[in-house]
């Protein structure tokens, strides 16, 4: 149920107010390679209050929507930022609750954030060798292997901005307990940097820990250059990166675009396979190669 709603349903709210908004939750995630995604047309069809409908097929209005469909190719050659191995907690997939950001829901849509920024985030939890996430039991952050890892620049680029004394959360019992954060990016991401790379692509990094970062607004960093560490910042229930590429540096009003890493392992069991480029999904778990800063 991590998730608003947590069910499948194309359309949960039916009555649209006028001039109002209502989510339409796309079933259509994927297709059969077979069939060209040139266009999309989508019809919706509407009956007027009250109105009594003969059949399911009857309406009395209708409106077409037409999308043009387009592959995306990442301009940055992105690494993972996270190079430990790593189960893949949320990702690219239909799976991921990050594509369930409801923009018309009044209390965290329309009026606050524009587009969705998180469509193709990533989480990030590091495991051991058996693909345990923590050890000695769960309820303290530093039980996990994930707190305190290095975090590295997937690419090179200008910081954007640096915030570093978020207070962290803390366990109390099997309770998470978030400290009272004003600013609307601190308290949902906690510790953050913005980092763009240029061709209107922005790394983001969230939910680290507390005085953890090596740079600050304005700093030009390398790829494979250390930024930071993983912690137990903002909106978080464990600790974890939360890494996503947008089109611009403005959380609030830029998209989601696909990241896609070069030159990486997928541990699939016993067996290791090399993945020249490509995305991660949900229950991925993976690899980084380990480089020197370019």
């Amino acid at each position: 149920e991590n998730g608003d709603p947590s069910g499948m349903t194309t359309v949960p709210k039916r009555e649209v107010p006028a001039k109002q908004e209502i989510s339409v939750f796309n079933p259509f995630f994927i297709f059969d390679q077979e069939v060209p995604i040139n266009h999309l047309n989508y019809v919706f069809y509407f009956n007027a209050a009250g109105a009594e409908m003969a059949s399911p097929l009857d309406y009395q209005t209708s409106l077409a929507v037409t999308v043009t469909a387009a592959d995306y190719t990442d301009l940055a050659q992105l690494e993972l930022p996270v190079r430990v191995r790593s189960i893949i907690f949320d990702g690219h997939d239909f799976y991921a609750h990050h594509r369930r950001l409801d923009l018309a829901e009044p209390s965290g849509g329309s009026n606050l954030v524009h587009s969705n920024p998180l469509r193709y985030a990533d989480d990030f939890c590091p495991v051991d060798a058996d693909g345990a996430m923590y050890h000695d039991g769960m309820y303290d952050k530093k039980h996990w292997y994930g707190y305190g890892t290095p975090i590295y620049a997937p690419a090179g680029g200008l910081v954007k901005e640096a915030v570093n004394d978020v207070p962290e959360n803390e366990y109390r019992g099997k309770e998470v307990v978030h400290p009272t954060i004003k600013d609307t990016a601190s308290a949902v991401f906690g510790n953050h940097i913005v980092l763009e790379h240029g061709q209107g692509e922005v790394s983001f990094f969230g939910h680290m820990q507390t005085g953890s970062l090596r740079v600050k607004k304005g700093d030009h960093v390398m790829r494979g250059q250390i930024i930071g560490r993983i912690g137990f910042s903002g909106d978080a229930f464990i600790p974890h990166l939360h890494y996503m590429l947008m089109n611009g540096p403005d959380f609030l009003r830029a998209e989601g675009v696909p990241s896609y890493f070069h030159d990486f392992r997928r541990i699939m069991g016993e067996q290791t396979k090399t993945v020249r480029v490509g995305q991660i999904d949900s229950g991925d778990i993976v690899e980084g190669q380990v480089r020197k800063p370019e």
